[in-house]
């Protein structure tokens, strides 16, 4: 994201107008005290729990003119969910505001080219054991705080792009611009994204054999752990994948722990044994260590938990990432190792930089873009090796989750690409540079598209043909060369965009809306909606054991509406001689409501298990989740049955993949019997 995007309906003008024109706030707590007035006293707790607040507070002083545009911005970002603003809002220069504000007009059209970053602190503080700060949210959902920003890479060089002018001089080693035009900021159809311009070149599609060596694993948000210090275990641990370096599953776990907490645990699995609390492999956290015996009862390997049921091992002098789903090489217990145990500065470090740092809180509006980009988004990353949680990641960046003008509405550009797409252009303001380092305004071209479909074919076209006289420009984001999402996100900092946080933002937001479940391709019938059993590929039917759903009411208290997904696996589970509770609530809140309900709860299948689904998450609902009844687990993935997807009441059928089914985005339930 290079632009702040400040259009009337995502920002109202007389707001800033009166806080800083008629109300002059000297600080933060001002500017808090007149939103707080204006939008109502129940956002206070809320701004205050800000990242921006919380930072400046740390660090009390007065605010310049720039400086309250700035933090005004961010602060409305937050209480009206624009990602845009509450992200972008601490990237813009003081100079550049400054610049702007000769009238009270320009002064709030504020779209302007981001260089330089706001003072920021380049350290998480190592409070040991940290819990996670969760605001609380008004109804709807709060966007993501400006999150504390780890130490920033060495400027990389800038691509050349066809047909644009000289990229503008930078102002600071943090952040600078590429070589494509910004959006004028007296415009009032100013644009939100990258400008590229691309010709129309056609690329064939690939065969994509590359699988990410992450299986499935997602790298959490660092606000959705309970102690920080998981974060450096699982950083320390990634770093390892695919090294070079040979080890042992012992000499792993030494070398992680000793680099992390300054911890020599063993020479053998006997005294690593003795180092920890025994617990059982299902009450495991993030960090624990599992171990594995033999038939004689002799330790024989140990590997590091990194949750959401992976665990890295070292085995064959590799090291890699494995699933708890393989009941056949299943841990025999637990070790809780990190308690009281102090962080290395290599430790901490793990932590100042971590890939996931921005508190991206998941929303139903984006959520709801998302839906609409997901199915094409797979499909094109299937058939031309690419991410697709990275592409639709960018999406939500770039295009403010579709709400910029250039996104909306009959553009339809997500990305930002100039030219015309099948002739039809639509006309913004952009700056370009003259060379020195000025900017003047000119009438650009952007490409046109008939959805959102077309525009993600080019965004795909761009990242397989390169720019200019490289083809290969982006081939690091290609799944052929990046062995996982992380990589090709990294790849991209610098290349597609030259903010050194770029990769941090599009890992947030993949890990906030679980988007690498758009990464697997579908296997067989996965995804396809069946109506009968019979239609189920072989290899599954032989795996459906249980009777079929008898169509009976079991549901005699009423408290699921008929026809619903609650109330077929309610329905489902009676039939059976099963038992499960008649307020289990909606779909997406049966793992939550089985935790405090007393339930077995957890990441990994069974059959006669309820599953239930995250919102969004493989065509759930983006408000209520869903919730289906697991018939059968078999080679690639699980066959569940569910109703109300092709309409109340009727049952139907699907198969879920390996990657979906073992992932945190969903969350299983046993019924009593």
């Amino acid at each position: 994201m290079k632009y702040l995007q400040t259009r009337k309906e995502s920002i109202q003008f007389e707001i800033v107008q009166k806080i800083l024109k008629e109300y002059k706030p000297k600080d933060i707590e001002e500017i808090i005290e007149i939103l707080v007035g204006i939008y109502g006293e129940e956002f206070k707790q809320v701004l205050e729990e800000s990242y921006i607040y919380k930072n400046m507070k740390r660090k009390p002083n007065k605010l310049n003119p720039s400086k309250q545009l700035i933090v005004t911005i961010a602060l409305i970002g937050i209480l009206t969910n624009n990602v845009g603003l509450a992200i972008s809002a601490d990237m813009i220069s003081e100079q550049q505001v400054a610049d702007i504000q000769t009238t009270q007009e320009e002064q709030l059209a504020i779209s302007d080219e981001i260089q330089n970053l706001p003072d920021q602190p380049t350290s998480v503080e190592p409070i040991i054991p940290i819990e996670p700060e969760i605001p609380k949210v008004p109804t709807t959902p709060v966007e993501p705080e400006i999150p504390e920003v780890p130490k920033q890479p060495t400027k990389p060089a800038v691509p050349e792009v066809p047909n644009t002018q000289k990229p503008p001089v930078s102002q600071s080693p943090k952040t600078s611009i590429q070589s494509y035009s910004k959006p004028n900021v007296s415009d009032s159809n100013k644009v939100n994204g990258a400008y590229w311009e691309t010709d129309n070149i056609k690329i064939a599609p690939v065969n994509s054999l590359s699988h990410s060596n992450l299986s499935s694993f997602e790298l959490p948000l660092l606000s959705s752990l309970k102690d920080s210090r998981q974060a450096a275990i699982i950083a320390a641990g990634l770093k390892r994948l695919g090294g070079q370096k040979e080890y042992t599953s012992l000499n792993l776990i030494n070398d992680i722990y000793q680099e992390v907490f300054n911890l020599r645990l063993g020479e053998n699995y006997v005294t690593l044994a003795e180092k920890g609390n025994v617990k059982k492999v299902e009450e495991a956290k993030i960090g624990d260590i599992f171990m594995w015996e033999d038939v004689k009862g002799e330790l024989t390997k140990s590997a590091i938990y990194l949750g959401q049921e992976k665990y890295i091992v070292a085995s064959k002098n590799q090291v890699h990432i494995e699933s708890l789903n393989d009941k056949k090489d299943a841990p025999t217990f637990a070790l809780d190792l990190i308690i009281d145990k102090n962080l290395t500065p290599k430790g901490q470090e793990y932590i100042d930089t971590y890939a996931a740092s921005f508190d991206v809180t998941a929303n139903v509006q984006t959520q709801n873009f998302i839906n609409e980009l997901a199915n094409d988004a797979r499909a094109l990353g299937t058939k031309y090796d690419i991410y697709a949680s990275v592409m639709i990641a960018q999406a939500i960046l770039e295009s403010g989750s579709g709400s910029s003008g250039l996104a909306t509405a009959p553009n339809y550009n997500l990305f930002g690409i100039k030219g015309t797409y099948e002739t039809n252009a639509v006309q913004f303001s952009t700056n370009e540079d003259d060379g020195t380092g000025k900017l003047y305004t000119i009438q650009a071209n952007f490409r046109k598209y008939p959805s959102y479909k077309e525009s993600l074919e080019d965004y795909t076209q761009l990242l397989r043909g390169g720019v200019g006289h490289d083809g290969n420009f982006y081939q690091g984001t290609w799944k052929s060369n990046a062995k996982n999402y992380l990589q090709a996100t990294q790849f991209l900092t610098g290349k597609y965009a030259t903010d050194t946080q770029y990769n941090n933002k599009l890992n947030s937001i993949i890990a906030a809306y679980h988007l690498t479940q758009y990464d697997v391709e579908t296997i067989g019938t996965s995804g396809e909606i069946i109506s009968e059993i019979q239609n189920l590929p072989v290899e599954y039917q032989k795996e459906m054991k249980l009777t079929p759903y008898d169509g009976k009411e079991y549901n005699l208290s009423g408290s699921y509406p008929v026809g619903q997904c609650t109330w077929y696996v309610f329905n489902r589970m009676a039939q059976l001689g099963y038992s499960i509770d008649n307020y289990m609530g909606n779909g997406g809140d049966w793992g939550r409501s089985g935790l405090t309900k007393g339930y077995d709860v957890s990441h990994v299948p069974a059959v006669g298990d309820a599953i239930s689904f995250s919102q969004g998450v493989a065509g759930a609902d983006p408000t209520y989740g869903h919730v289906a009844f697991v018939e059968a687990i078999g080679p690639q993935g699980i066959v569940i049955s569910e109703s109300n997807v092709k309409g109340l009441g009727i049952v139907s059928y699907r198969i879920i993949p390996d990657e979906i089914a073992f992932s945190s985005s969903v969350t299983y339930i046993a019924p009593k019997k």
